[in-house]
């Protein structure tokens, strides 16, 4: 597993300079409750992280088991509300239909460059 500081510094390393990042969180039951409050503790300090280093200014968050959904939408927002998404397990692990939402819902409403994808696993 990544320390937050190691992983922004290899956002930063390999030049992102996107302002925008969506990140594709899974929910499934093999997850579980206490590996989902370590995630959304962990992508919430990346996010803090990154927006310290002015490397990220908006984020989203997609979850996905056996469909996706997008909790949070592309927006300016702190750890806090990271850090509180519910977990909403389900069966199956359908990263194709996350992928299809990032495309449709949070990138369609710009330009599809200017959004870097992250899955903190």
């Amino acid at each position: 597993m990544h320390t937050v500081t190691s992983l922004a510094s290899v956002v930063v390393d390999a030049g992102c300079s996107s302002r925008d990042l969506t990140l594709v969180l899974e929910s499934s039951y093999s997850l579980g409750g206490s590996d989902w409050t370590r995630l959304t503790s962990f992508v919430g300090r990346l996010v803090d992280e990154l927006r310290r280093r002015r490397v990220v200014s908006r984020s989203a968050v997609v979850t996905y088991s056996h469909s996706a959904r997008v909790d949070l939408p592309l927006a300016d927002r702190d750890s806090s509300q990271l850090t509180s998404l519910p977990f909403a397990a389900g069966h199956g692990r359908n990263i194709a239909d996350a992928l299809r939402l990032i495309r449709t819902s949070v990138s369609a409403p710009i330009h599809r460059s200017a959004t870097a994808t992250l899955f903190p696993f």
